[in-house]
């Protein structure tokens, strides 16, 4: 009860009555089983090991990305220590952190940030847009990090690390393949690559070609179709390396095709709902100069765009619909790092990025006749946004204290051409041009042990409303939303305590949180107005909100070779005002058991997710056609693998996913997992 009312008043003292016991764990891109001191390069924008930082984070390495045969990078975060996936559809996959999800939660990719102007709110896909074999590295830094980096961390920063050759003493080159087969779906993956590197040059090339079948789920239901899909991907990045200056070109580009979206189909009554195409490219210019051994300047100038095409029909309808959107967005970011030997280390940064909205959108009757209608967005709408941000960190005697300090401009611009109504529905005159002032806040203290690391931190944090917040007019999930142009800024202050323990062959770590969010964003009901038969929605500020939660896990050595990891994550949420209720979506506790064996060249693993029912659901969640009045049943999946390395690299690995043919599906998704299905991975 004392936390229901009085959260902030009493958030200290809880935590410090907790540190003591709350454990998260990590684990890292180890190829043997050992214990290790894993680096993280971004988290905090200062260079740390795994167990200094004072904050919970997540490490995903190579070995976590392709041991358990995961087909995506979604898949392959599920059951991580806090970290909850929701799948809308096969081609989908939003990940969940500290009740939070979509917009509220920050990805970055190589340190550029993939959130821009369009991303939704709730869960979406853009995370499944990133090809899982172009990724050395995934970290999740847990709480709020609008300090580090910017709009929309509220929840956690996603900072993926893309793979890069790494630079040798002698002329290497190093092609490489894998070929990945999965039935009953009859779905297969196919990637090719290379790496050369001198002593100044190092370059990285690859594609991938993947084709995913209709999904059958559990107890031999019937297959879900349509839901599978089709993908394509390249990657190059070029590193060269003269004196203390290193410069990086990068180019990433992913296209999926004919994404249905299942749930239409079967609950909505829909002829047709497809994506036809959704992706994202990247193309970037980095120059890294290491002024001298205690400091460093990194300048990254980025391009990126983000698509997406979709066709709908419904049952009984003369009508097709057809959508494009398209963002294309500049990012420029300045980073000057300075250590000084009084154990001070200094971060300062600027960065500004431009999105650039398109959005048509068409219908075309029985008789092939077509109109022109206004898109999903408004057309040549932009986003401008401009920020600070300048970090300190000390370290004195056995403590580390951090501090910072960002502080940014959000402008956004409209086009003054737009009709009051469209579709009949009544539009809102927008501004011009709409400026926001934002700012953020961090200190956070860390004491360490022999053996352990206790850390308590107290941040603030924002989001900028976005064109998508704003100007979204069209069909969202299963209600119709006209634009809201009144919209703040989120913003939300975060208060955690956690503790790190590691004792001979145990590693004990974890964390507990409240976060209070102020100007939640949140879709409204217009009262009486309707459209072909939805509720017409509008995004309103709609007050204040909680999250609070308990992040546990531990890992112990049987031995040299097995190692025991288990996990688990409570949270609940629940909106303050205007009137108390149960915020929408929060994860139900779950929790991971896992097995792993090395020895010589094998490896092989057991692994058990599982997940309580959710039925403490908000008015938006009962009305919500995925989840309904009954919630979310309680799951438990298991998956094993075996794999074999040789002599010259080459690699087999065989998995069973899903081994009890559970029928299930995670809180929210509009779509049931597959059933038991079998993979292999050929590796070369």
């Amino acid at each position: 009860m004392i936390i229901k009312h009085y959260p902030m008043k009493f958030g200290i003292p809880l935590f410090l009555l907790f540190s003591p016991f709350a454990l998260h764990a990590a684990k890292g891109p180890s190829d043997t089983l050992e214990m290790k001191q894993l680096v993280l390069l971004q988290a905090q924008r200062m260079k740390s090991s795994i167990f200094e930082i004072n904050g919970a984070v997540n490490v995903l390495g190579r070995k976590e990305l392709m041991a358990p045969l995961a087909r995506t990078l979604p898949e392959a975060m599920m059951g991580q220590t806090g970290l909850y996936v929701q799948r809308t559809n096969l081609g989908g996959g939003s990940v969940f952190m500290r009740g939070l999800t979509g917009n509220q939660i920050l990805i970055m990719v190589d340190g550029i940030r993939m959130n821009n102007a369009i991303y939704r709110y709730g869960p979406n896909q853009y995370l499944n847009t990133l090809s899982i074999f172009d990724i050395h590295q995934v970290e999740c830094y847990r709480g709020s990090g609008s300090v580090w980096y910017g709009s929309d961390a509220l929840g956690g920063t996603m900072n993926i690390h893309t793979q890069s050759a790494q630079f040798s003493g002698k002329t290497r080159f190093k092609p490489n393949a894998q070929l990945r087969l999965e039935t009953p779906s009859t779905s297969y993956s196919a990637s090719a690559g290379a790496e050369y590197s001198n002593k100044s040059l190092a370059l990285s090339v690859g594609g991938a070609i993947r084709n995913f079948g209709d999904v059958q789920a559990g107890k031999h239901m019937p297959i879900q179709s349509p839901s599978g899909y089709r993908e394509n991907s390249e990657q190059f990045k070029l590193r060269y390396l003269h004196g203390k200056n290193e410069w990086i070109i990068a180019h990433k580009w992913l296209q999926q095709q004919d994404v249905p979206m299942f749930y239409r189909y079967r609950l909505e009554s829909y002829l047709k709902y497809l994506t036809n195409q959704q992706g994202n490219s990247l193309n970037y210019l980095r120059h890294i100069h290491k002024a001298a051994p205690n400091l460093t300047r990194t300048i990254t100038l980025a391009f990126g765009s983000q698509w997406e095409k979709r066709t709908y029909q419904k049952n009984l309808s003369e009508m097709l619909t057809r959508e494009n959107d398209r963002v294309n967005s500049i990012n420029l970011n300045a980073e000057w790092q300075k250590k000084y030997a009084s154990n001070w280390q200094l971060v300062w940064c600027l960065e500004m990025y431009r999105d650039q909205v398109h959005s048509f959108r068409t219908k075309t009757d029985s008789t092939g006749r077509t109109a022109q209608l206004r898109g999903l967005y408004p057309q040549n709408a932009s986003l401008i946004n401009a920020s600070a941000a300048l970090m300190l960190r000390k370290n004195w005697r056995q403590w580390d204290f951090n501090a910072g300090i960002r502080t940014g401009i959000n402008r956004l611009n409209f086009p003054k051409d737009i009709n009051n109504m469209v579709d009949s529905i009544v539009l809102p005159s927008p501004p011009v041009v709409l400026k926001q002032g934002v700012y953020a806040l961090s200190l956070n203290a860390g004491k360490k042990w022999n053996r352990a690391n206790w850390f308590a931190s107290m941040s603030s944090g924002y989001r900028c409303p976005n064109i998508d917040d704003m100007g979204t007019l069209g069909l969202v999930d299963f209600r119709y939303e006209r634009p809201s142009y009144n919209l703040k800024p989120e913003r939300n202050i975060m208060l955690e305590s956690g503790l790190n323990f590691t004792a001979g062959k145990s590693q004990l770590s974890g964390s507990t949180y409240v976060n209070r969010i102020f100007g939640l964003i949140s879709r409204n009901k217009v009262n009486g107005v309707f459209y072909q038969g939805y509720p017409v929605y509008e995004k309103v500020n709609s007050g204040m909100a909680l999250v609070y939660g308990v992040e546990a896990s531990g890992s112990v050595f049987i031995g040299k070779n097995l190692k025991m990891s288990l996990n688990g994550t409570w949270q609940k949420g629940d909106i303050l005002q205007p009137k108390k209720e149960p915020m929408r979506r929060i994860p139900p506790l779950n929790g991971n058991y896992s097995l792993e064996w090395n020895r010589n060249s094998w490896n092989a693993g057991l692994q058990i997710l599982a997940s309580r029912k959710q039925t403490r659901l908000a008015p938006g969640d009962i009305s919500d056609i995925r989840i309904g009045m009954n919630g979310t049943p309680a799951w438990l999946y298991v998956q094993c693998w075996v794999g074999k390395t040789f002599i010259n690299g080459a690699s087999i690995s065989a998995s069973i996913q899903n081994l009890t043919n559970a029928y299930y599906k995670t809180h929210g998704s509009g779509i049931w997992m597959p059933g038991r299905n079998f993979r292999i991975l050929l590796s070369i």
